[in-house]
């Protein structure tokens, strides 16, 4: 039993289990809610979350990493419950976060009650692009807004491939102003860091 405990302290220091614990738990209920009541593809998915001890920074507020990583597990329930990720993994395809923007408009505070809003906003011939909004519940103030570049990679597949499997003839909307800004800027990004080699 001794060794059982102390093995487990070594987990906790050496790892972050309670976000292994929590993403496994995540795509665990993202899966199984796909299979009784899948939402359509470019349907919102909702996670609620509540603002702890342990997402508190310095200055007492929610830490600017929690929003990241609390939307991680959104977007796992999302690509679950759309079953976008199940599909391209059928494909032979792997879907992947390649980039993501962050606006911080609100800091959220201890024992705050949150929601996180994700949906698919449009595609490319290479990434899908995610928006996923922070809603603090009690007032549905959006405390942070966050885009999210998910690429498509493997067995020559591509988003307009998965998703014509899923839903035959969508076509991808209009990108948002700020989004094709965004879009634009990680391409200058790319090609001076390629130019820098």
């Amino acid at each position: 039993m001794e060794i059982f405990v102390t093995l487990l302290l070594i987990l906790w220091i050496l790892f972050d289990v309670n976000y292994f614990i929590y993403a496994f738990l995540t795509f665990l209920y993202g899966f199984i809610k796909g299979l009784i009541s899948p939402i359509n593809l470019m349907d919102e998915s909702v996670i609620y979350g509540l603002c702890m001890t342990n997402d508190m920074d310095l200055q007492w507020h929610m830490n600017n990493g929690r929003y990241l990583r609390n939307c991680d597990f959104g977007r796992f329930i999302h690509i679950m419950e759309t079953k976008i990720y199940p599909t391209a993994r059928r494909l032979g395809a792997n879907m992947y976060l390649a980039g993501s923007n962050i606006r911080y408009r609100r800091s959220l505070q201890l024992f705050d009650v949150y929601r996180i809003h994700t949906r698919i906003l449009c595609w490319d011939d290479k990434a899908v692009y995610l928006e996923q909004s922070v809603l603090r519940h009690k007032d549905n103030f959006v405390c942070a807004v966050c885009v999210l570049k998910m690429v498509v990679a493997g067995s020559g597949s591509n988003p307009q491939k998965i998703i014509d499997v899923m839903q035959p003839g969508l076509k991808s909307p209009e990108p948002l102003p700020e989004v094709s800004k965004w879009i634009e800027s990680i391409a200058l990004s790319s090609e001076r860091l390629r130019k820098s080699l």
